[in-house]
């Protein structure tokens, strides 16, 4: 198996100092990746061709480590939070530092982004709850702080131009573009899954097994299914369909209108990803190392792959490629055909962020703060 050739052009470290957060704003006409997942279904599918190799433009080393979350992106700026509570803004196409923004707590889930704003979650170390902040990075400053009785450590939705929290404690909160609830629901069953929207539900799992099925529009519950354990992973949805995986191995699909289980496969470990799909087939890794590609309209396995690090972080899906990060310090180019290896990058550290197609290149990220910018068309 072959290294990826990988050729560091720029390392930037961010030393500034924590109140300089300000940016010069120049809106453009793009969808950009504005929350975890590119859009409320999450789709992790991005329609280009992917080379053998990836060529390494730009490394960014931040301050503090990473959880399995993702950058976001939008008008040409990158923006991701780190574990010791800071908050970065740097541009994608020049690399310059516009510095951080440094919290008490930890940002373990990924920014989303609406205009000019950035909405983030800062978890309290050691505490029960967690502070919404929304933030200006056109004019430095921050819009508003909203306490919270919960941790927040599923992944935010931006929907209807408004941001969906969803607690551990299973409260779902809807808060306005100024960083304000507009109306919360208490469900009352604790969850450590993350959820999606279709704009017309949105949808997650509890620990007690169930997928919550939550009318935005009437602000409550309207349909639920009890899986075989509890529900670990991100939700996806498409065309009516909820994908999801359980502690017990179990990835399931779920057509929400016609309440009805249309398949259900076991990969043999808990899987906490995300499932990720393209028109006929998703795929899902387990804490095993194993990756299953299923089709989507019979639920039969096409292929399998048993890999060396148990697998926490979602893969980015292209027409061809599959990039997958791992924990042994490993993000592995698969073809999506097949299921071959075709490449593999080796990092220092673990493998923690999810892989993000924007405006050209594919950003990813290893253990202690350190992202990496890649062109895809030069590699190899």
């Amino acid at each position: 198996m072959k290294k990826v050739l990988l050729i560091i052009a720029t390392v930037f470290v961010f030393h500034s100092c924590s109140v300089n957060l300000l940016v010069d704003f120049r809106p453009v006409a793009e969808a950009g990746y504005a929350m975890f997942g590119g859009v409320p279904e999450r789709n992790f599918y991005s329609d280009i061709e992917i080379r053998d190799s990836l060529e390494l433009v730009r490394q960014f080393d931040l301050k503090g480590s990473h959880s399995n979350t993702s950058v976001t992106a939008g008008n040409g700026l990158i923006f991701t939070g780190d574990l010791s509570g800071r908050i970065y803004a740097f541009d994608v196409e020049t690399g310059k530092s516009y510095g951080y923004k440094k919290y008490d707590g930890e940002i373990s889930i990924a920014p989303a982004l609406i205009g000019r704003r950035i909405y983030f979650v800062v978890n309290k170390r050691n505490e029960p709850n967690s502070t919404l902040v929304t933030f200006d990075f056109f004019d430095g400053k921050e819009i508003n702080k909203y306490d919270l009785n919960g941790s927040v450590k599923s992944e935010l939705l931006i929907l209807n131009n408004r941001i969906v929290a969803v607690d551990n404690e299973g409260a779902v909160y809807n808060f306005n573009t100024a960083g304000y609830v507009e109306w919360s629901f208490d469900t009352k069953q604790k969850q450590n899954s993350h959820p999606s929207s279709d704009g017309k539900i949105i949808a997650w799992g509890t620990n007690e097994g169930k997928l919550i099925i939550f009318s935005a529009e009437q602000k409550k519950i309207v349909d639920s299914f009890s899986a075989d354990t509890s529900v670990t992973s991100g939700t996806a949805i498409d065309n009516n369909i909820i994908y999801f995986g359980d502690a017990a191995g179990n990835l399931y699909a779920y057509n929400y209108p016609q309440k009805k289980l249309l398949w259900k496969i076991n990969t043999g470990a808990k899987i906490v990803n995300f499932p990720v799909q393209n028109d006929s087939l998703v795929i899902s890794g387990n804490l095993k190392g194993m990756i299953y590609a299923v089709c989507k309209n019979s639920g039969k396995l096409k292929w399998s792959l048993q890999i060396d690090g148990l697998i926490n972080a979602t893969p980015l899906m292209t027409k061809n490629i599959l990039l997958q990060p791992d924990l042994n310090k490993k993000m592995y180019l698969i073809d999506v055909a097949n299921g071959a290896i075709r490449k593999t990058v080796i990092y220092e550290g673990r493998a923690k962020l999810s892989p993000v197609y924007y405006r050209d290149y594919i950003i990813a990220g290893s253990d202690r703060g350190i992202i990496y910018l890649y062109n895809y068309k030069r590699g190899g």
